[in-house]
This record gives C-alpha cells, sequence and structure tokens, in this order.
C-alpha cells in the first residue's frame, strides 16, 4: 500500500523493458563493482564468464566492461595486473597438477594399474594451461623462435651488407635487370 493508503500498482514489463532496465541497473559503474570484477579475473576467470550471458545481476554485460576500459588508464593498468595474476595462477596449476599423482592408479582384482584417463585428462589440464599461458603472456611464457638468416655461401650473412657495386653485381650474375635511377 502506499502512504495514502490506496493500493501499489505493479508495474509490468514486456521482456525487453525488463532487459534494458537490468542492463541499466548492472552496467553502473562503481568501485565495489570494479573491484569485485578484477578479483574474479585475478583468481582465473575471463570476463567472459563473468560478464558473459550467465552472469550475476550486480555484473556488467561484456560490452559494459570494455566500454569502462576504453580510455580509463587507472583501469587498464589493475586489469592488466589482475592479468598477470590471473597468469601466475595458471602456472601454480600446472605445477600443482603435475605434481599431483592422486588417482594415477586404480586398484583392481589383477592389483594396482595406471589409471590411463585420469592421466591424460591431466596432460590435457597442463597442456590447455601452458597454451593459455602463452597467449596470455607471449613474452614472459611463449615458444622462442630464433631465425637464422645465413646461407652457404654467407651472402645472407647479417654480420656484411653488400655493398652497391656487389649487390648490382649480385643481381647481374642471377640475371635479373638493374633498377634504373633517374
Amino acid at each position: 500500500f502506499l502512504p495514502d493508503g490506496g493500493p501499489r500498482q505493479l508495474t509490468t514489463y514486456t521482456p525487453t523493458q525488463y532487459h534494458d532496465r537490468r542492463q541499466a541497473m548492472t552496467d553502473k559503474k562503481t568501485p565495489e563493482t570494479i573491484d569485485r570484477i578484477l578479483a574474479r579475473v585475478a583468481e582465473g576467470e575471463s570476463i567472459v564468464k563473468i560478464c558473459g550471458p550467465d552472469r550475476s545481476d550486480l555484473t556488467p554485460s561484456t560490452a559494459a566492461w570494455y566500454k569502462w576500459l576504453d580510455g580509463d588508464k587507472d583501469l587498464i593498468d589493475r586489469y592488466t595486473r589482475a592479468c598477470e595474476a590471473r597468469a601466475e595462477k595458471l602456472f601454480e596449476e600446472i605445477l600443482d597438477i603435475s605434481d599431483d599423482g592422486t588417482n594415477d592408479t586404480i586398484s583392481t582384482e589383477e592389483g594396482e594399474r595406471l589409471n590411463a584417463e585420469h592421466i591424460q585428462r591431466s596432460r590435457l589440464r597442463v597442456d590447455s594451461r601452458k597454451w593459455m599461458l602463452s597467449k596470455l603472456q607471449p613474452k614472459k611464457y611463449g615458444d622462442k623462435i630464433e631465425q637464422n638468416h645465413t646461407s652457404d655461401d654467407r651472402s645472407m650473412s647479417p654480420s656484411r651488407a653488400l655493398t652497391a657495386d656487389e649487390a648490382l653485381a649480385e643481381m647481374e650474375r642471377r640475371g635479373i635487370p638493374a633498377p634504373k635511377i633517374d
């Protein structure tokens, strides 16, 4: 009942109106919401999981989160640190999974035998985390690629550049027409 004693009118919303109203409430940028999201990122969750379609009523949409990041240097720095913490957590999980031998063997009537399914699942978990780390922090955890630009005759050696005359002579030897210089 309202203060004047009359009955309260219930407002009914169409699904679109409800969605728009919910979106307006959850997309409100507050320090508490930001702290909660960054804490979840640091614990290993992705923004898609936190702010995706199955998010709680207090969490902004993924689009709203990226709008918040756009142009907010302090938030970008904090999000970067949370992502680095997530990467470190993944690294530690790799060690934990690798060191955990629980359920690697099972008891049967014939005795102990390897639990191949569990071992394969552990390998998949480690490999998935290694792949994620290589994408999240490629400089730190990515594969190192070394390129060697040498040839048998040392003409491709990075230690010495060809002079203009040597380059023209090499082009003539290969039958490549010399460029016309005006």
